[in-house]
This record gives structure tokens, sequence and C-alpha cells, in this order.
């Protein structure tokens, strides 16, 4: 079974440990800034992991779900933010939420359920 690529956006691109964690499982990597950064030429299976802020990151995965309707989404959330952004995050389609900081692993484990 195919190895769907993880595609991070707005996640800090310090993401060594997390990266290469990942990459030693098998999975391909991507790490994007913005949305506009992200260039998804690929047939295969993806995962979009977006970091969402504050109420303005909103945008971003209205964004995200709208260039890219077929593939899971997974929101990382910092752990102070208010839990209603996690409500309308899930209202929004994500398929799971992350709050930081997490551990490579918990990462991977959402990775492989919604991938």
């Amino acid at each position: 079974m195919e190895k769907p690529k993880v595609v991070f956006i707005g996640e800090s691109l310090s993401l060594g440990g997390v990266a290469n964690t990942l990459q030693a499982a098998g999975f391909p990597v991507s790490l994007n800034q913005k949305v506009s950064d992200v260039n998804l030429t690929t047939d295969g299976p993806t995962v979009i992991v977006l970091h969402v802020p504050d109420d303005q990151g909103i945008g971003n995965l209205e964004l995200v779900k709208a260039a890219w309707p077929n593939y899971p989404v997974i929101v990382t959330l910092d752990k102070g933010v208010d839990r209603s952004l996690a409500d309308r995050c899930q209202q929004a389609g994500v398929q799971a939420i992350v709050w930081k900081p997490y551990h490579p692993q918990a990462l991977l484990r959402r990775i492989r359920q919604v991938g």
C-alpha cells in the first residue's frame, strides 16, 4: 500500500524531528510556509497538515479545502487557543486535530488513521 505524501502548511520549517520521523516511516514530506507555496501535482494519496494559529487561520483552512477537497486535512492548533477554534475547524471538515506541542509519533498515528 502506497504511503501518502504529507504536505505541511504553515508549520515551522524547523520540523526536523517530525519530518525525519515521517520520512523514516516511509512517508514523503513537503514543507510549505504558505498555502500559495504548495504545488500538488501528484495523483497519489496525500494528507495535508495545516497549522491554524488563530481565527485568521480559518481562512487558510477554507482555501485548502476549496483547492484540494479530496485530500484529508489534519489541523495543528496551539495549546493556548480558544476551544471554539477547534470546533470551527471540525465544522469546516477536517479529519483530525492535533494539539501542539505534539510528539512526532502522535502525528504519525493520525496520518496513518486518515491517510
